[in-house]
């Protein structure tokens, strides 16, 4: 019994402070920015080119802002997209889906790098110009 005792009081301080460290992160803007570049930051590690963004902001949970955001891989397509704003369901994560209510861009641009030619129709005509905007 007091063994017990003595490790409950250890395991409900670390418990406690996940909670405070949880919300934190999630219930504060800067948490969530800090979240976001975090996982930004993993995702460029793990992405066979760059990927650059600028200007988060988290004004809600489930709301979020980017200035920019470009997609760019060696010899390939370069992306990328301006005035970024998403409305979304954060809890829905739990059920693994991410959905979106709102997607709003200012400018999205899906270009090539010099010396590429970009898709082609089959016949080795290029089906668009590039880069197009949208």
């Amino acid at each position: 019994m007091r063994f017990a005792k003595i490790l409950l009081i250890p395991v409900l301080v670390i418990v406690s402070l996940l909670v405070v460290m949880v919300t934190l992160v999630i219930g504060t803007g800067t948490g969530r920015v800090w979240l976001a570049q975090t996982g930004l930051s993993l995702a460029a590690a793990g992405f066979e080119g760059q990927l650059q963004w600028q200007g988060i902001r988290s004004p809600d949970l489930n709301h979020w802002q980017l200035d920019s955001l470009t997609l760019a891989k060696p010899g390939t397509a370069r992306s990328q997209a301006t005035g970024i704003d998403v409305r979304w369901q954060p809890l829905l994560l739990f059920s693994g889906r991410i959905v979106l209510d709102e997607l709003k861009l200012k400018t999205l641009t899906i270009g090539t790098y010099p010396g590429t030619t970009g898709p082609s129709n089959g016949s080795g005509t290029p089906v668009s110009a590039m880069p197009v905007s949208v």
